[in-house]
């Protein structure tokens, strides 16, 4: 089966898509070794309408509602350098407490006098789905999923309160406790020009020429743009390599990996590296930069 597709728009096959319960994915993923360390996410863009989900063999949560992301944090599930299994169960029945609604009616029992025996004519059990709606009952997994890895720090949420004439405020949680140095906050306007920035997880500001939104035929939908970054990359720039031996240049790259490596255990940071002079001997510099 397809991953993301509706399973009921797949075939003109009455069962499959007429079919209204429980259907169930499973897939297998390899999480390298070298994530370790890292915060593991699994991450459904959209799945109708209701999803409980395994990691493992271990249920780790449920979502209800389609068209809407949802994610789980499985760090402590993960077997790194192993294979991992990932199950799905998703349910597409409706009801009335449901989005969207429906009306779901089991069949009311009808017989007929064969040979002198009342038979029942309707299955045990049977019942009619019928959507208050008037687009098709798409179900299943209907967008993409992601294994995410993103570092121990990082930012956990963005909460931002706008008002029409211009003021703000917003506040930014991080996953850890770093300084207010660390967050910095940039605010675009329609054009895509910073018109605000800032540093720190939290503050107020205002603008003083705001181009307010507008509904359609009425106004232009203007529509600012505020971006947090959380620094948490050391960029280096190195020639240590060179003193390895000048007749082998591949000993350079490697050489630097070598001497950064050691940074990276210890402060537990991406390390970006440029190498120094790069331009300086014909073909070197289209030796590739290292990135850990």
């Amino acid at each position: 089966m397809p991953v993301p597709v509706a399973y009921n728009d797949l075939s003109a096959d009455a069962d499959l898509r007429d079919h209204v319960g429980w259907v169930w994915y499973q897939t297998t993923v390899i999480v390298p070794e070298r994530d370790m360390g890292q915060h593991i996410l699994l991450r459904f863009g959209s799945v109708n309408y209701y999803a409980k989900v395994f990691f493992n063999s271990k249920e780790i949560g449920s979502h209800v509602g389609g068209h809407l992301p949802f994610e789980f944090d499985v760090t402590e599930l993960v077997k790194f350098g192993a294979v991992n299994k990932i199950t799905v169960a998703v349910n597409n029945t409706l009801s009335w407490s449901t989005i969207p609604q429906g009306d779901f009616n089991y069949a009311k029992d009808t017989t007929r006098l064969i040979f002198g025996r009342n038979i029942s004519r309707t299955p045990e059990g049977a019942f009619k789905n019928v959507g208050n709606f008037d687009f098709f009952n798409y179900a299943g997994i209907l967008r993409s999923v992601y294994l995410l890895k993103i570092p121990p720090s990082h930012i956990v949420d963005v909460w931002i309160i706008a008002e029409h004439l211009g003021s703000f405020s917003y506040e930014v949680t991080l996953s850890q406790n770093r300084s207010n140095e660390d967050v910095i906050v940039r605010m675009l306007d329609p054009d895509g020009v910073v018109v605000y920035s800032a540093r720190g997880l939290e503050h107020k500001g205002s603008l003083t020429t705001v181009k307010p939104w507008w509904p359609r035929g009425m106004g232009e939908p203007n529509l600012y743009t505020l971006e947090a970054d959380l620094l948490d990359v050391i960029c280096v720039n190195r020639y240590y390599g060179w003193y390895i031996d000048m007749g082998k240049l591949d000993w350079i790259n490697q050489s630097v990996y070598w001497d950064i490596a050691q940074w990276s255990d210890k402060y537990k940071r991406p390390i970006l590296v440029t190498e120094y002079g790069a331009d300086s001997l014909p073909g070197l510099n289209q030796v590739n930069s290292i990135s850990i």
